[in-house]
């Protein structure tokens, strides 16, 4: 009795580990754990806000201002295990684009670069990225944030994929294109199609909403390619060699 007792104790516990391994080794296991959120009109500052420090529900914020959505995680963020980010782009209600980044010894804001990009769904998008801007601060001094740029131009034939518009500094004046010519802040601007647009052709839409989630499952290890077995090697032919000939008796005969 106590060693069926015991065998079902080794057994529970190998179950347990399998478990916990195949949660760590798994990773289209879908925990992603939503952090922060950026609603199209929402007031708030789309870099700042993230940045910052949690704000208290007792700060000057209206209605709007507490849609948003901005989880206590994000303060411990280097200490959270992250293993990847992904950025979600929606509009209409519907999922129009997304990206996914190693979040690997990241911090808030290093993790969306083109050294931390694993997929995008912009097919010219990649880790070989060779446009001028991909980061959370973007163009700062035209208030552009999460901007994801090919190249910077002054007569508004920019080029790019994503650029989020911010209320405009106080006492801070900027020249406006056409793109840029908004009435709500923030304002998401994304490229429609699958690859970068110039923003001056119009082929571009405005997000509702962009979520930002977070996975502690890792990446997997790549595996090894298999090796080829190894190839016998050819032998010398063995040469048989003809047995020595006897002498011959003849019996009979004359002497």
């Amino acid at each position: 009795m106590r060693e069926f007792v015991c065998l079902i104790q080794v057994t529970l516990l190998f179950t347990s580990v399998l478990a916990d391994l195949n949660l760590l080794l798994d990773n289209s296991r879908d925990d992603w754990e939503p952090l922060f959120r950026i609603y199209g009109g929402g007031k708030w500052d789309s870099r700042d806000d993230f940045v910052k420090p949690f704000k208290s529900m007792d700060d000057d914020h209206d209605d709007k201002d507490r849609a948003q959505f901005r989880s206590f995680e994000m303060d411990k963020w280097e200490n959270d295990g992250i293993k990847k980010v992904k950025m979600e782009l929606y509009d209409d209600g519907r999922k129009v684009h997304e990206l996914e980044f190693d979040g690997d010894t990241s911090n808030k804001t290093n993790w969306f670069s083109p050294q931390k990009l694993k997929s995008s769904s912009w097919t010219d998008l990649s880790g070989h990225f060779t446009g001028d801007e991909f980061s959370v601060d973007g163009d700062d001094d035209d208030d552009h944030h999460w901007t994801i740029r090919n190249r910077k131009s002054r007569t508004c034939d920019e080029e790019g994929w994503l650029t989020i518009i911010d209320r405009p500094k106080n006492g801070r004046n900027r020249c406006l294109c056409n793109y840029e010519d908004v009435d709500e802040f923030p304002t998401v601007l994304y490229a429609k199609g699958p690859t970068k647009t110039k923003w001056s052709s119009g082929n571009y839409g405005k997000a509702d909403m962009v979520q930002i989630s977070i996975s502690r499952i890792p990446y997997q290890a790549p595996q090894p390619l298999p090796q080829p077995l190894p190839q016998p090697q050819p032998q010398p032919p063995v040469m048989m060699t003809a047995p020595p000939q006897q002498p011959q008796i003849i019996f009979g005969g004359e002497w």
